[in-house]
């Protein structure tokens, strides 16, 4: 039996990612994650995009969802590039 007051010892899950490739500058990627506990348990999530196999031209990010905020981190992983907003019209480098 489920009780929606018990919170389950299971690590949340990268389900799935979308990519819609496009010539140029623009991608659309959308990325699903779960929670078994509800969405209110993924306060923030971590992911990669690598263009190739060596590592060169990956993206590092962080989705905060309390916020709505998408940062870009450097090539180190240590610091935030940048912010985006998920939606609107933006972008970052580094």
């Amino acid at each position: 039996m489920w009780t929606p007051n018990t919170i389950v010892s299971t690590p949340p899950t990268a389900d799935s990612v979308y990519a819609e490739f496009r010539s140029g500058q623009s991608q659309s990627f959308a990325f699903k994650y779960s929670s078994v506990n509800g969405i209110g348990y993924l306060t923030s999530v971590y992911g990669i995009i690598n263009s190739g196999l060596s590592g060169t031209g990956a993206c590092f990010y962080q989705y905060y969802a309390p916020a709505s905020t998408l940062y870009l981190y450097n090539d180190a992983g240590t610091a935030a590039a940048g912010t985006l907003t998920p939606g609107a019209v933006g972008s970052v480098q580094q």
